[in-house]
């Protein structure tokens, strides 16, 4: 997220990839597969915002560098 952030590129930056989410390889989650903070409590804090919908695959979409505007409000 810190690259969509950027006050120089943020808004050139279409989309950042993440690493995949993968459950149950490890039982201590030694390689953080889980990214509870990330999938579990940021991006479903998102939705209502018009956030990011598309994180399954590991990336995230900027709205507004796709769009070339800020999205509308619904």
């Amino acid at each position: 997220m810190c690259f969509m952030m950027d006050p120089a590129y943020g808004k050139k930056t279409c989309y950042v990839q993440f690493p995949q989410r993968f459950d149950g390889i490890d039982l201590h989650d030694r390689y953080a597969n889980r990214n509870i903070v990330f999938f579990d409590i940021n991006m479903k804090g998102h939705d209502g915002i018009q956030g990011p919908v598309y994180v399954g695959t590991g990336c995230c979409f900027n709205r507004q560098a796709l769009y070339g505007y800020d999205p509308v409000l619904t």
